[in-house]
């Protein structure tokens, strides 16, 4: 993105205080160390834009780790609920994310669709994940949950061997993947989507990659871990990858699944800048 650019996301809200939205101000409240100045405009640009593409509103939890300090990093920027929490000690750069996840070390992201009332529902559904690395062919899964390895899945899988992926959402055992070839790195935004009982889709930077056809299922009652999955209340696989958000709710369509991406990446490169 041309300095310009990040430049003019950093003067959109130079105003401050009453010029940032009212989302914007009750995410600032929420964080124990305050937000310098320029770190503030750019969260109240990136709010506005998804307020604008119509993606704020289909949100129950956008948790973006690319902050200033690990406080900020695990908030849920769309409300008081769904705070992650570190399960030990997960590697934490400021600015850039969690990563490098191993055994006894991920996020439990505190999100359960499973209970109480979620735009995140079985046939209207959406979760995804910011990559800030290329992670290796190593068919670990970054997101998710599951009752159990057959039984109400929704996980993600960035990259396998054949640079394919593995997604589900809400569905049991049956998997689907992109073709071989189609994720030559996992850099950026993976957004899987659930708009119907036997459809959806998988967005890769904004594009449309794979069709979903599986019939759905009952939604798990877990949390969602990140690094890893929940699989039936304990980790299975962990990623090398560093992640810089993650994010549930409801369904995308597919001109929301590339103004997320975009305004996402916006959001990223401006805080480069600040």
């Amino acid at each position: 993105m041309p300095l310009g650019l990040n430049l003019g996301l950093w003067m959109a809200g130079m105003g401050g205080g009453d010029s940032f939205s009212a989302e914007a101000q009750a995410f600032f409240a929420r964080s124990t160390v305050p937000f310098s100045e320029p770190r503030k405009t750019n969260i109240d640009v990136l709010i506005k834009a998804l307020k604008s593409g119509g993606i704020w509103s289909k949100l129950d939890v956008l948790q973006v780790y690319s902050q200033e300090t690990k406080q900020a990093a695990l908030l849920n920027w769309v409300g008081d609920s769904s705070t992650a929490t570190e399960v030990g000690t997960p590697p934490f750069v400021e600015n850039e994310g969690f990563g490098g996840f191993s055994t006894g070390n991920y996020l439990n992201m505190g999100f359960n669709p499973g209970t109480g009332t979620k735009k995140y529902l079985r046939d209207d559904a959406m979760f995804g994940v910011w990559s800030r690395s290329d992670q290796a062919q190593e068919s670990t899964f970054c997101i998710g949950q599951r009752t159990n390895n057959v039984t109400a899945n929704a996980n993600l899988s960035m990259r396998t061997a054949v640079n394919a992926n593995i997604i589900r959402i809400n569905e049991d055992a049956t998997s689907t993947g992109s073709a071989n070839g189609t994720i030559p790195n996992t850099l950026g935004s993976h957004i899987v989507c659930r708009s119907g009982a036997s459809a959806g889709a998988f967005y890769r930077n904004g594009v449309a990659v794979t069709a979903i056809a599986t019939a759905s299922s009952a939604l798990a009652n877990r949390e969602w871990f990140v690094g890893t999955i929940n699989s039936g209340g304990s980790p299975s696989t962990l990623s090398t990858a560093q992640i810089s958000a993650a994010f549930a709710g409801g369904n995308l369509s597919a001109g929301e699944a590339l103004a997320f991406h975009n305004a996402l990446s916006s959001y990223f490169n401006a805080i480069l800048e600040e």
